[in-house]
């Protein structure tokens, strides 16, 4: 099956598609349309190179995506967020990474404040910015472009008007009330869940590259193990972290990697938002195998091999937190 990619002007075509049968929105070259007309589930219209009309079969294929809920799930936030116009032009990833953000305002963190006041107080005074936002929710320190619509968006939902012109080191945790372990996520998406609080353990983040707030921790209390993408650069942040924290004499235990179980995607599959590659001409992509397990080494030589990665928010934390717990108890 195609990956399909879609941006919300292509959800809304295929709802008329369906609905209205027909749509005349520009989406005639996209990847997931060029599919649609090669497989015979829509058509050009005859006398109009604009408008695209559907076969009987299209009906079939927009139920088995799932086109309708997704539709209205995608617009309910983006209206109830004021971020819905003619022109937004968000693709699917974008949508996801939005509503990752507004989900920190129901997650209380150490100050008791929620997540995404913390966010946006350590944005008013510097402390994070555009970039670290980037990182976090959308994969690259340069996704969210200055003046563009997402960053439009994402100044919106955090509820700020303006990001700083500079951004300091910074570092969030979510705490719980009995931590038996520390899960340090290169991402903030699980930040935003409750299911490690609810199991006792505590989740920080300090975000890709951002190493200073852990050079400063005078101890670290509990085990800590990190939480990445499997790409390169996310074990390459690893491995940098992993030394910051060597570093620190009082400490319950070193860096831990934990190994992934989501599901491996194909690198070109997900080049519209992921930009790390393995580099092929080096042993291990360069990466340091005294760091790492023989499981993990056999794991990476296999998606180097394959040159897929495994996304950090695709892991079923729940089962990776019951995996730690055995290893403690």
């Amino acid at each position: 099956m195609i990956n399909k990619q879609l941006t919300w002007p292509e959800f809304k075509a295929l709802y008329q598609l369906y609905h209205e049968r027909k749509t005349n929105l520009k989406v005639q070259d996209r990847p997931y349309f060029k599919y649609l007309k090669r497989e015979g589930y829509i058509k050009t219209k005859i006398g109009s190179t604009k408008t695209i009309e559907p076969y009987s079969k299209f009906d079939d294929e927009y139920k088995r995506e799932n086109i309708e809920e997704l539709f209205h799930k995608y617009y309910s936030f983006l209206s109830e967020n004021r971020i819905l116009t003619y022109h937004t032009p968000f693709s699917e990833f974008e949508i996801k990474s939005l509503m990752y953000i507004k989900q920190c305002e129901n997650v209380l963190v150490d100050s008791g404040q929620t997540l995404l006041s913390e966010i946006r107080s350590k944005i008013e005074v510097g402390r994070d910015g555009r970039k670290g936002i980037s990182k976090s929710f959308f994969k690259s320190a340069k996704h969210i472009e200055k003046g563009s619509a997402l960053e439009d968006a994402v100044l919106k939902i955090i509820g700020i008007d303006k990001f700083p012109q500079n951004e300091g080191q910074w570092i969030y945790r979510v705490p719980c009330k009995n931590p038996t372990c520390i899960i340090l996520c290169e991402n903030r998406y699980f930040l935003t869940l409750n299911i490690a609080q609810k199991r006792n353990v505590e989740l920080w983040h300090v975000g890709g590259n951002n190493t200073l707030p852990i050079e400063n921790l005078p101890k670290i209390e509990y085990p800590i193990y990190y939480l990445c993408d499997w790409d390169l650069m996310g074990l390459q942040i690893y491995e940098r972290i992993y030394h910051q924290i060597e570093m620190i004499k009082d400490k319950a235990s070193s860096l831990q990697l934990l190994n992934p179980n989501g599901k491996p995607e194909r690198i070109k599959d997900t080049e519209d938002y992921h930009r790390s590659k393995w580099d092929k001409a080096t042993e291990l992509s360069s990466l340091t195998a005294n760091l790492y397990s023989s499981k993990q080494l056999t794991m990476i030589q296999s998606l180097i091999k394959t040159d897929e990665w495994i996304e950090e928010e695709g892991n079923d934390i729940g089962e990776i937190i019951n995996e730690i717990k055995s290893k403690i108890i």
